[in-house]
């Protein structure tokens, strides 16, 4: 319960973050192709994925500190000088991350040179915070996820803020880059000033950061450690990075208009789910060292059983409003079409399961296992991908081979693992949630159904579409919820809700007039 209280407080907080980005993204996208036009806005979403792949300049050892951080929690000397070792290491790859972001920005392909400028000025600004993402790594292992959350949800409203205004002023393409460079400095500002005021005992002092002895050894362990975290953000990239330049290559940019519109519902939504796992890593890695495995197995299932249930609700709702949500939005003519858009539900749905299986073997320690299997599905997912979208002439065959690659990595290789860490059949695993699938397949045909008979583009009936859906869904998965590892969890809110009704409905009766 210590655990999830932090966790709860983190996840609510995504929750309303994600209500803001959404509605500023409702409003952005129209703002955008007004403002560039298609091309230009196609280019905009590629330009956005090259800003991803800097982050891989990372090497994983910023990726590291959390969970290095949330073992060596109790005692501050210890957290200390991983601070200090870490925060060496970085400041020796700042100027090689300066020169490979450089580099990598000039060989943009030449159909995209328009991107060149905007994307070497995001990897000077990416080399120049690179040390400072440090203090949100630290704060992250401490369990600080409401805080944390505050401090991105800042930065975001600051990168908003400048792009639109960037936009405004005529600088195009540029604005990616000055939006990003307001959000990670403001971030990074304030989780700085945080460490520094809430847990000053765990900042290395000057003699600990000079300390020379063994910097080769300590930069050899850092850097081969984090290189495993390096490889599985590469196949991240991989997996989740090039959907849009592959469309983009093979029907044109402005193919990737269509492509993303119909997809942009469910990637929104997506991050909620994610998030409860990414809340729930360092206190798994503190579990480790510290519970049984029969705890472990329970809080494990908890959480699986947790984000399929937030997930499924998204590709349901997806399924049943998209049709009309992209409708009102840009216009019906910007929407892929229903075939399209459960795929993309059922493939959020399969990486949301693998997303699992991930976070839970990482916190156990195994970044190099999870290195190979995540670099199996990048390359497997690009080249079926690729393969499947040349043959079928059509940009779903992108999507098509997302799923067949998820498919294979998880319930070959990271399904497998996990039941074998965590000690049980391969069958045992996945019994909790056969409930789930069933339900979760009924569901998502009344959806489509749902989607048919209220197909009209006016918000209010998207929205009413969206709250039918999501109805429907909770009274068919409640009873799941209730009879699995996730109904202690469940039962202290569902009781203080319970009892926060009685008492509204008890003031309300007493407070009202008697003839």
């Amino acid at each position: 319960m210590p655990r999830a209280k932090p966790f709860t407080q983190s996840i609510a907080l995504a929750f309303l973050t994600q209500g803001i980005v959404m509605s500023a993204g409702l409003w952005l996208t129209p703002f955008l192709l007004h403002r560039l036009g298609q091309y230009q806005f196609g280019l905009w979403i590629v330009g956005q994925q090259v800003i991803t792949y800097l982050t891989l300049l990372d090497f994983g050892v910023v990726a590291l500190l959390p969970r290095e951080t949330a073992y060596a929690a109790a005692v501050p000397q210890d957290v200390r000088k991983l601070l200090a070792r870490t925060i060496r290491v970085v400041l020796l790859q700042t100027p090689v991350v300066a020169g490979i972001g450089l580099l990598a920005c000039a060989l943009i392909p030449h159909r995209f040179y328009h991107l060149r400028l905007p994307a070497a000025a995001a990897a000077s600004v990416f080399a120049l915070l690179f040390p400072a993402r440090i203090f949100r790594a630290l704060l992250e292992g401490l369990q600080d996820l409401a805080f944390t959350g505050w401090s991105a949800l800042s930065g975001w409203l600051a990168g908003f803020i400048v792009t639109v205004a960037l936009l405004l002023n005529g600088f195009g393409l540029l604005a990616l880059a000055g939006g990003w460079f307001a959000t990670q400095s403001l971030d990074a500002a304030i989780c700085f000033l945080r460490v520094k005021t809430r847990f000053p005992r765990m900042l290395p002092s000057r003699a600990e950061l000079l300390e020379p002895a063994s910097l080769r050894n300590q930069l050899g362990d850092q850097l081969g450690r984090g290189l495993w975290i390096s490889v599985s953000q590469v196949a991240q990239v991989l997996i989740y990075g090039t959907d849009a330049a592959i469309v983009g290559r093979l029907f044109g940019a402005a193919a990737v208009v269509p492509y993303n519109c119909t997809g942009k519902l469910i990637s929104v939504l997506a991050n909620q789910p994610q998030h409860i796992m990414r809340a729930a890593e360092p206190g798994l890695s503190e579990m480790r060292v510290r519970e049984s495995r029969q705890k472990l197995t329970a809080v494990t299932s908890a959480l699986t059983l947790a984000m399929l249930l937030v997930s499924g609700l998204v590709a349901v709702v997806t399924v049943a409003a998209n049709p009309g949500f992209v409708a009102w939005w840009v216009g019906p003519g910007l929407y892929g079409g229903a075939m399209l858009t459960a795929m993309f539900a059922l493939s959020m749905l399969l990486r949301h399961l693998n997303i699992t299986a991930i976070y839970t073997l990482f916190a156990f320690g195994r970044e190099r296992f999870l290195a190979k299997t995540s670099l199996l599905d990048g390359v497997l997912s690009t080249v079926l991908s690729i393969t499947l979208a040349f043959w079928m002439h059509s940009v779903a065959g992108v999507v098509l081979g997302s799923i067949l690659s998820t498919g294979c990595v998880l319930f070959f290789c990271n399904g497998r693992v996990l039941a074998r860490e965590l000690a049980l059949p391969f069958g045992m695993l996945v019994k909790p949630f056969t409930g789930w699938c069933w339900r979760m397949v009924l569901a998502m045909g009344c959806a489509r159904l749902l989607s048919a008979v209220l197909p009209h583009s006016a918000f209010w009936v998207v929205a009413l579409t969206a709250i039918l859906a999501a109805s429907a869904y909770a009274a068919l998965m409640y009873p799941v919820a209730m009879r699995s590892a996730l109904k202690p969890y469940l039962e202290p809110y569902l009781q203080k809700l319970t009892r926060s009704l009685l008492n509204r409905q008890s003031n309300h009766v007493r407070l009202r007039p008697t003839n």
